[in-house]
């Protein structure tokens, strides 16, 4: 249907909507019949994955209608920015749309048609390894009771950020099968759902950075921050040694230098080691430290390592961040790390993940011995479901709690701010701008 049964969507977004809508509907009913059908005796875990994805779907339907209803309105149409158009928002939108049906299409199919018979139980479990950090964020009331996790194999791990329905949707390797240990990207990627989806982290972490760190290059990564300190809470040492061995393949020419999202691959290790070290696991602090020190020295005859913060402008990682040593709230990691620490102090680690293999194997430099992560392997390869899985349900308006946090009045006072978030997608658009149109055709 029409996002408005009075006034269509001009052409061709309409057209563009209708196709998308019907291909949702299609894909609820025939994933609500597949979770309730007898005769396949899917296991429950299979059954909640669908109705999960089904209400999913429900849910991004309802908030696509109110989105393009709004932007195909006069009062949004009032406050469009220079610069911009009504054209503008709504192929922003319809795109966003396909990238999320994309998605839901894929952890349903995987789930239906697996190429392997083994695939729906390693996203089984990939799912209980996901809710588990979801969680710890719950527990630490970062998260509302219903949220909850899915995943579905991707090239590599990927988050997709939703504003639309309590929902973690994680890309996991196609390697997981056969190196569980790959899982390790998990807790990280929930901590970006978390950054998203908690009003007190996304609204308000942000503002409560002093002026000269938002003006500071080190200000751009505090999402990433967040979700490494999450993942070091939650998973524990081991989850640095992952993240050392993934950042030391990279060439000199992105190991050195900032991509205006990411702590810079040099010194982003340190991010965990500086956690440990103020939170008083000294030991787990000096071993990660001194193993990517030694790895540095390696790499460049130096342990102390200048990197590139752009426009010209460069620094030592000594003056950036304090690896081990107390905090020094001059240094812009410190302070970043001090203000997301305010947030997340409360999460404390699953021990699905942060077992007592894994505090032995941070004593040592050279990080967890094979033996080790073979451990890992099997402890992760199978875990129990958490204790409260929780069901989401269908929503009639997911629209206007998103847009009344970005604009409390979206429908009568917008300022240019509020109306490129709205139209962007602020929370919804991990991909933003790529792949995105820059004009309405």
């Amino acid at each position: 249907m029409s996002p408005d049964p009075v006034q269509k969507l001009p052409a061709p977004y309409d057209a563009r909507w209708q196709a998308l809508a019907a291909r949702l509907t299609h894909y609820r009913r025939r994933l609500q019949s597949a979770a309730a059908a007898p005769a396949r005796k899917r296991d429950e875990a299979g059954a909640y994955a669908l109705r999960t994805l089904a209400a999913t779907a429900q849910r991004l339907q309802a908030f696509a209608v109110k989105h393009l209803r709004f932007f195909n309105s006069g009062a949004a149409s009032a406050h469009v920015p220079p610069g911009y158009s009504r054209d503008y928002a709504l192929a922003l939108a319809l795109h966003q749309v396909g990238f999320d049906v994309e998605v839901l299409e894929q952890a349903a199919h995987q789930r239906l048609n697996p190429l392997d018979a083994a695939d729906p139980a390693v996203l089984a479990n990939a799912d209980r390894l996901a809710r588990h950090a979801v969680d710890a964020a719950k527990a630490a009331a970062l998260l509302p009771a219903d949220a909850t996790a899915l995943t579905y194999f991707q090239k590599s791990p990927v988050i997709r950020v939703i504003p639309y329905a309590p929902v973690a949707l994680l890309g996991v390797p196609y390697s997981l099968r056969q190196v569980p240990r790959d899982s390790l990207s998990i807790p990280h990627d929930v901590g970006h759902a978390v950054y998203w989806n908690s009003p007190a982290v996304a609204d308000g972490l942000p503002e409560a950075l002093p002026a000269w760190l938002g003006g500071h290059p080190a200000g751009s990564w505090i999402e990433e921050v967040f979700a490494d300190l999450f993942s070091a809470r939650v998973a524990g040492p081991v989850a640095a040694y992952s993240l050392q061995d993934l950042l030391f393949r990279q060439g000199d020419d992105t190991f050195l230098t900032h991509d205006g999202d990411h702590p810079i691959p040099a010194l982003r290790p340190f991010i965990y080691s500086h956690l440990y070290a103020r939170n008083g696991q000294r030991r787990a602090a000096r071993a990660l430290s001194r193993a990517w020190r030694r790895r540095l020295k390696g790499r460049f005859g130096r342990e102390a390592v200048v990197v590139a913060l752009g426009l010209g402008a460069r620094a030592a990682i000594d003056d950036l961040i304090s690896a081990e040593a107390p905090p020094a709230l001059a240094k812009p990691l410190d302070r970043l790390i001090d203000e997301v620490e305010r947030v997340l102090g409360g999460v404390r680690a699953a021990p699905v993940w942060a077992g007592p293999f894994a505090e032995a194997g941070a004593q040592a430099e050279a990080g967890p011995a094979e033996a080790e992560y073979r451990e890992l392997n099997k402890r992760v390869a199978r875990v129990a479901e958490v204790p409260e899985r929780a069901e989401v349900r269908e929503a009639a308006d997911p629209w206007s709690a998103w847009a009344e946090r970005i604009a409390p009045e979206p429908g009568r006072r917008l300022t240019r701010a509020q109306w490129l978030a709205l139209a962007q997608g602020r929370g919804w658009t991990p991909e933003y701008p790529g792949n995105w149109p820059t004009s309405g055709q």
